[in-house]
């Protein structure tokens, strides 16, 4: 059966559409933007899924729902952790940051170290992150840039596997977070437009030069945190 066929029906073409444009949504969102009764649309979510329309992912109690072939793996992934409270707000760190030592997400983010060890372990499993190499200080980053960070003896230093592509996915998919996900979207393009320098820098920011902590440090007085409050 076409496509076209199957979304004939006004709900069907409803659910994919809102799929579509929220991947990773789950079936409580779902029901509350579709207003379609939980019955009926685990109905049509079904018909869509051995139509092949659609893909269903479990994520910790919740499932999820994709549009097949929509979203690559490593996008799936990042919207997964981006739903996720905590995973969310080490990404941001990281990102920010660049470079990150466990010690500087769990003073950050604010959690029990043995916590954040095991989301940077989620992490670096799922290839979102790796561990960066340290020399007298020096830290190879991509494209040939070098970051200079004292070092401490025994530190772990991570960093994301491609924050280019990161960033891209949250331009591609900024409209489709709610709430305090959508604040982080918004806040990680426009702090990397200001590294670009895509956009006017405010004075303060701009007398820090190149230090990527000083930086990093005064953001958030000058943009509004989405974890804090």
């Amino acid at each position: 059966m076409s496509i076209e066929k199957i979304l004939n029906l006004e709900k069907r073409r409803i659910i994919h559409n809102i799929i579509l444009n929220n991947p990773g949504i789950h079936l409580r969102e779902i029901v509350r933007k579709s207003k379609i009764p939980k019955s009926t649309l685990k109905y049509h979510l079904n018909y869509l899924e051995k139509q092949n329309l659609i893909v269903e992912k479990e994520d910790r109690g919740y499932n999820r729902y994709y549009v097949s072939n929509s979203v690559g793996n490593y996008e799936k992934k990042i919207i997964k952790f981006l739903r996720q409270p905590v995973t969310r707000k080490i990404m941001f760190v990281m990102y920010t940051y660049i470079i990150s030592s466990e010690m500087d997400i769990v003073r950050e983010v604010g959690k029990h170290q043995t916590t954040i060890s095991y989301h940077l372990k989620k992490l670096k499993k799922e290839g979102i992150i790796n561990i960066a190499s340290s020399e007298n200080g020096l830290i190879k980053l991509p494209k040939g840039y070098i970051m200079d960070r004292p070092s401490i003896s025994n530190e772990t230093l991570y960093q994301f596997n491609n924050r280019d592509d990161f960033y891209n996915m949250l331009i591609k998919y900024q409209n489709c977070f709610k709430d305090d996900e959508y604040q982080f979207a918004k806040l990680m393009i426009y702090w990397t437009k200001i590294l670009k320098k895509d956009v006017k820098i405010p004075g303060k920011i701009r007398k820090y030069g190149s230090n990527s902590d000083s930086i990093a440090d005064l953001i958030f007085e000058v943009l509004p945190h989405p974890y804090y409050g």
